[in-house]
């Protein structure tokens, strides 16, 4: 080989390295973020590549993600509940798809400061979504939660969203007055 070819060849193997490995990292992600039957754990991430929450939070807060990825990747959010998980959260919520994984994810991950957030689809004209919002309400600790459980008990006018507050109320160990 020449000295100017050897030159080339390496300057595109250092150009194109970090690419590769950066292309390398988010492949490990993705098939982390595509199991089927649970999440991986977050050593699993953490192992697979060193920006494995950027990578997750870039998947999460992408609404042309489809399959798995983005609902596993908004549910990997929880390992990494900082301000822009909270945030990823919230624009999930503006795709339909994504809203009842989101919803319990907030509920589940930020507690009370989910509730601002969860609020308005206690009232939503979707009992579907009521019953999300319900379920990821009755998974905050505390009187805040508590209140608006019963708040939403005195004004749900659909049985069975009815039953659905009690059942996810006995499974925290609390009932709704």
């Amino acid at each position: 080989m020449t000295t100017r070819l050897l030159q080339t060849l390496l300057l595109l193997a250092f150009v194109a390295g970090p690419a590769h490995a950066q292309d390398a990292a988010k492949t490990r992600v993705l098939a982390l973020l595509s199991a089927i039957h649970e999440l991986p754990a977050r050593s699993d991430f953490d192992a697979a590549a060193p920006n494995a929450r950027d990578i997750v939070l870039a998947v999460a807060r992408d609404a042309t993600v489809t399959g798995p990825h983005r609902t596993r990747a908004l549910e990997a959010l929880r390992y990494w509940p900082d301000d822009a998980a909270f945030a990823a959260y919230r624009l999930a919520l503006e795709t339909k798809a994504a809203r009842h994984k989101t919803l319990r994810m907030l509920g589940a991950t930020f507690g009370a400061r989910a509730l601002p957030v969860l609020t308005p689809y206690l009232r939503h004209a979707d009992p579907q979504l009521r019953v999300t919002a319900l379920e990821a309400v009755a998974d905050v600790e505390g009187s805040a939660a508590d209140a608006l459980l019963s708040q939403a008990l005195v004004v749900e006018a659909v049985p069975w969203v009815k039953r659905r507050l009690h059942r996810a109320r006995a499974r925290q160990g609390r009932t709704v007055k």
